[in-house]
């Protein structure tokens, strides 16, 4: 409208103008709390606004809106641009009448009401005389655990909508449970009574079973309850929001109708279409068909039928009542006007009480007596409770054990001997007065050297006083001399009050187990090898055994028995038990040997103690060996498809690898005497050859197809081979610089077979550029000193990937177990076969590796070496010497009399170094020993040693330094052996860690120094094992070694291998330079004595991981070396060297 002078309206204010109608002062209570009432005289939209001030700070605010309305309010003076549902709580109850108030930005509308879950429960069509209607909401039974309030409302061609989930939680379940101490502080060691009650939702008595449970307080800084609340894990779930609300606003499908060309109307749509040819499958008249079917679908009553519901998100607890706790009572403590008698503390046991099946009576009530331990500390009630109707509870209190006069003993969590360090007693005044008290310790295990006193070392301390309500520290010197256990007393006592406590600890001995070994080939007549036992040693724990052998690869058949199994499921499945079979059935015939022969005999690939932990299955029935090859061969047979292929499974379609993997293994079966139908090798032959060309992009899967074909080809003793294998070989070898290790492998041998004998030898010369040699395996970069290769020592080699591989043909144990077979089959002679062997050999877990398929295709690979070496084809006789006395002599005949073990009795071992000669007194071939040795050592200093892994420990002080842009940053000091720290002060841990193989199941063990504590309080926290580049092991750990080759470097293009993490540091980083961006995952697990690390696998390379710790207790400490070795294979071994510290008290030295 005009305004009266004729001029344009202007906006000066927008919102809501609020009138004070009431002011009041309130005050808050202890904890901050306070309350006000007040009685609103009118319906209408109050603000609550709250105001505080504090002397010398800004006022402090807080405002929330309350709206005042009946059933006949029609508008509170308030707008809102679209629809909206106002509750007056989150939490509705079952049984209860509640008000939900609508709210719309007009008058005269009508708005469609719907309660909903995972049904329509109800609805409504509400009118509104004006913009709000307060509505009567009646909760039922079936709302539980949670309903969705849905309003909708068609205005002026809008559809307005809003929704509201609302909790119902299910009361009826729920007990109310109240655990009340007697009294909210006791002594230590007394008596206490706690009192639980059970309640329903009403507020009555139920009888229920209770688990009651008293523990120390302070565990959950640590760790958290792992039970959760019993009525969220039974009751915490809420249905999802089912129903859907659509409207003709959203389709959007009215037509227009236009007079067409020939006269009458049409959809204006698709008169355009026609004339702008649109394809037909843009059909209108379909489209809105379809619409207006599913409309009348949504329509009928049966599309909003009650569907089952799923329960989802965490439903909040409701209604909970927590059992208040008792104001603290001075009387509580019973304090004596006599002298003291001194109570000695004692027991401080984490659980105080537990009792899993106390059961409340008829009036809900039940009493349980509990003695409380000595600690003086927090105690946490927790009773979780269930009734026989589905009701359950939850409920806690907390109480105190205190004493006026407190006396609390410091020391590490353990000792070691020869440490000397400090004790302390801390002594607290919880009184109002000071008081003098006099101390006094006793030990028991230890080595009492005196008091400390301003610094320097007195006898004794006679008396000291403690200001109130305040504490005093008293420090005592002590040497741990002996190992076993130590008991430390210490007491206050004072006119009025006193005090005593008294704790056990173990003591270490100064010593680790070690084990150091030797191992190598004699190639000549004699071979003499030294092997030094330190003379700190216990001389009853010396177990020396010295093992020879003719050759290392007869420890396959350690491995046959657990290869066999019968065949089931797919395809595949089959396959992975008629292969191991076969490759059983050829390793036994063409060594000559009856299954009975070797069952039940250890021929040195396993340790015979671990058998249970590797092989819970026990060794298998080889006497049923031949039931299961034809079994496995019946089945293949059967699963044939019609064109020669095999899939998957017995029907569908057939796959090019299977059909490949399954004919090579009917090759090799025949090869072992096998009766296999021709017209089955003859079919798959005919099915590969033609798929070849499919493949041809893939090099991986036709190198294996062409290695299967070509295998067939040897053992039918083809004249020729077909154009499509020959098409294929072109492919491969054009592309050889393409293939990997395992599939340049699989092209050499299909060459062999194809008699392109001068090709096979190209692609076994490209093998010997890619592998990677360790010349010496017994040595380590990471171990300081200089170290010297032993006498006859056998280095490794190998191809693949380090065991986290992306694809099938990346594996290593494949990988150079067929590099094996190629070399072993084109060049005999190489001089990569011995290495390459050892490499096999080394990389078993206990008699096998990894997985059957590994296992027997290294097996299969490792009796083509022993057909074509001959190192059990002719008769041994040796002789041992230890320290120039004979200890053996004996013969070696065949493969089952091969492995020989000697335990040297102690009478042939002396301190220092031992001199072990083997000479040979009859035949020609080589000899392998291994010679190791187990003791606990008393070395001062331990020194390091390792058996194919080694490990290196080094501490950092970290030193704060503030900076102007990154705040404060920590400067790594190192710390050699003998140097001091300040107590309080932290300590990085370094471990380098090198894996000369691929390793499983590793377990690191880093003692840590008495007077040390962990930074991590918890065990489980992220930890990573971080992967040093080549380049930077040199200038981290010294000159590096030249032993590693690695010819032929994998492709950058390569995908990154599975279960890896990259860690990404600030590029530019000298940090980030130094590491290869691998990492891997360990868990650890925090220990009094140790920090223990699990890795579940680890691959060749030098990895390292850091941890820190935290100075504590003052004295001189030793930190004993760091221990590693492989779970199932113990004689994979390390330890790190030992390092002495010193940590100063701070408190003394500011002084």
């Amino acid at each position: 409208p005009p305004t009266p002078t004729g001029s344009s309206w202007r906006l000066k204010f927008q919102g809501t103008r609020h009138d004070e109608i009431l002011s009041r002062s309130v005050k808050t209570d202890k904890k901050g709390k306070a309350s006000f009432n007040f009685t609103p005289e009118q319906e209408g939209n109050y603000r609550v606004e709250w105001t505080g001030k504090e002397k010398g700070a800004l006022p402090v605010k807080g405002a929330t809106t309350v709206w005042v309305a009946t059933t006949a309010t029609t508008d509170l003076d308030t707008r809102h641009g679209g629809l909206e549902i106002i509750v007056d709580k989150d939490t509705f109850q079952s049984g209860q009448t509640t008000p939900v108030m609508l709210m719309a930005p007009g008058n005269d509308r009508y708005v469609l009401f719907s309660v909903e879950g995972d049904d329509l429960y109800s609805y409504q069509l509400v009118h509104m005389e004006g913009p709000v209607k307060l509505i009567q909401l009646d909760v039922e039974e079936k709302h539980v655990p949670n309903i969705f309030l849905n309003a909708v409302m068609i205005s002026d061609r809008q559809m307005y909508q809003d929704s509201k989930q609302v909790i119902v939680p299910p009361v009826k379940n729920f007990l109310d449970v109240q655990v009340t101490p007697d009294k909210n502080r006791y002594q230590p060691g007394a008596e206490g009574t706690l009192t639980v009650t059970t309640l329903d939702h009403s507020g009555h008595p139920v009888s229920a079973e209770v688990a009651l449970g008293l523990v120390d307080a302070s565990i959950f800084a640590i760790q958290q309850d792992l039970a959760p609340d019993p009525r969220q894990f039974f009751f915490g779930n809420k249905r999802q929001h089912r129903p859907q609300t659509r409207s003709t606003f959203q389709f959007k499908s009215y037509l227009k109708l236009v007079e067409s060309d020939e006269g009458g109307l049409q959809d204006d749509r698709e008169l355009r279409n026609s004339k702008n040819n649109v394809p037909a499958r843009f059909d209108y008249k379909k489209k809105d068909r379809v619409r207006k079917e599913f409309a009348q679908k949504l329509a009928k009553p049966s599309a909003l039928s009650r569907q089952s519901g799923m329960l989802a998100d965490s439903l909040a607890p409701a209604l909970l009542k927590s059992a208040s706790i008792m104001e603290e009572r001075e009387s509580d403590i019973g304090m004596s006007a006599q002298t003291p008698a001194v109570q000695v503390r004692s027991d401080f046991r984490a659980t105080a009480f537990w009792q899993p099946n106390l059961v409340t009576d008829r009036n809900g009530k039940a009493k349980v007596k509990v003695k409380f331990p000595d600690s003086l500390t927090e105690w946490r009630t927790t009773a979780r409770v269930v009734s026989r109707n589905n009701q359950f509870g939850i409920g806690s209190a907390s109480t105190q054990t205190r004493k006026p006069l407190i006396v609390r003993l410091q020391a590490p969590r353990f000792f070691v001997v020869d440490d000397t360090l400090t004790i302390s007693a801390l002594v607290n005044n919880n009184t109002e007065k000071s008081m003098k008290v006099r101390p006094s310790i006793n030990t028991d295990g230890l080595t009492l050297l005196g008091a400390i006193v301003d610094g320097k070392q007195v006898k004794s301390i006679e008396e000291i006083r403690v200001p109130a309500m305040s504490e005093k520290r008293i420090d005592w010197k002590v040497r741990v001399d002996t190992p076993g256990s130590a008991k430390i007393f210490i007491a206050v006592k004072g006119k009025k009050y006193s005090d005593a406590m008294e704790k056990t600890f173990n003591v270490h001995e100064h010593g680790i187990e070690k084990f150091i070994a030797k191992s190598g080939k004699m190639r000549g007549d004699e071979i003499t090898v030294h092997l030094d036992l330190p003379k700190e040693r216990k001389k009853d724990s010396t177990r020396l055994m010295v093992q020879v052998a003719p050759s290392m690869a007869v420890t396959l058949l350690d491995s046959l028995p657990y290869l066999i199994d019968f065949p089931y499921g797919c395809t595949e499945q089959t396959m992975s038990r008629f292969l191991p079979a076969v490759i059983t059935l050829k390793t036994l015939t063409d060594l000559g040997l009856q299954p009975e022969s070797i069952a039940g005999r250890i021929f040195g690939g396993i340790d015979v103690s671990l058998t249970d932990n590797t092989h819970p299955k026990g060794k298998k029935n080889l006497g049923a060996l031949n039931q299961i090859v034809d079994k496995g061969l019946k089945r293949l047979v059967d699963f044939q498809h019609g064109d020669g292929g095999w899939g998957w499974w017995k029907k569908g379609e057939s796959d090019s690898f299977m059909s490949a993997y399954v004919l090579w293994g009917l090759t090799l079966a025949k090869d072992s005497g096998v009766e296999v139908d021709g017209d089955v090798l003859t079919r798959a032959d005919r099915f590969l050859d033609r798929k070849l060309v499919e493949s041809e992009t893939r090099f991986d899967q036709q190198a294996f197809m062409l290695h299967a074909l070509a295998s067939a080809h040897a053992t039918l003793k083809r004249k020729k081979i077909s154009k499509f294998q020959a098409t294929a070989f072109k492919n491969l070898w054009s592309n050889r610089t393409r293939l990997n290790a395992y599939t340049r492998s699989l092209l050499a041998m299909a060459a062999f077979h194809y008699g392109e004998k001068e090709k096979a030898e190209i692609l076994i010369e490209n093998l010997e550029n890619g592998v990677k040699i360790d010349r010496t395996p017994d040595t380590s970069i990471v171990q300081k000193g200089e170290q010297k290769s032993g006498q006859g020592v056998l280095f490794t080699a190998h191809w693949g990937e380090d065991g986290i591989h992306w694809r099938w043909s990346d594996g290593g144990v494949e990988a150079t177990a067929f590099a094996l077979r190629a070399l072993v089959l084109i060049d005999p002679e190489n001089k990569l076969i011995e290495p390459v062997t050892n490499w096999l050999v080394k990389n078993r877990r206990g008699a096998h590796w990894s997985n059957t398929r590994n296992t027997a295709i290294a097996v299969l690979a490792l009796n083509d070496y022993l057909k074509t070496s001959g190192e059990l084809n002719t008769d041994l006789e040796y002789e041992i010497f230890a320290n120039g006395q004979s200890i053996a002599k004996t013969k070696v005949k065949d493969v089952l009399s091969a492995p020989s073990i000697f335990p040297v009795g102690a009478k042939f071992i002396q301190d220092g170094a031992n001199e072990f000669k083997v000479v040979r007194k009859q035949g020609k071939g080589p000899l392998y020993f291994s010679i190791q040795a187990k003791f606990f050592s008393l070395e001062e200093p331990i020194t390091p040693a390792g058996n194919e892994i080694f490990l290196r420990r080094q501490y950092f002080k970290l030193v704060g330094r503030p900076t102007l842009l990154k705040g404060l940053v920590y400067d790594r000091v190192p710390l050699n052996d003998g140097d001091s720290v300040m107590s309080g002060e932290r300590i990085e841990t370094l471990l380098t860690l090198e894996t000369k193989n691929n390793y499983e199941y590793l377990i690191i063990e880093d003692l840590k120094p008495a007077g040390f504590e962990s930074v991590k309080i918890k065990s489980g926290a992220s930890l990573y094992a971080r992967e040093l580049k080549s380049s930077a092991t040199g200038r981290k750990l010294g000159k590096p070694k030249k032993a590693k080759e690695n010819l032929s470097p994998p492709s950058p293009q390569s995908p990154p291998p599975l279960k890896e993490r990259r860690i990404l540091l600030p590029s530019g980083s000298a940090q980030a330079d130094d590491y290869t961006g691998r990492s891997r995952w360990v868990y650890q697990e925090l220990r009094d004595r140790k920090m223990a690390l699990f890795i579940d696998k680890l691959p060749e390379g030098i990895w390292e991981i850091r941890t820190s710790l935290r100075a504590e207790v003052p004295g001189k400490f030793h930190a004993l070396p760091v221990m590693a070795h492989a779970m199932y294979i113990p004689e994979i071994r390390a330890n790190s060297q030992e390092i002495r510290l010193t940590v100063k008290d701070r408190v003394r030295e500011d002084q």
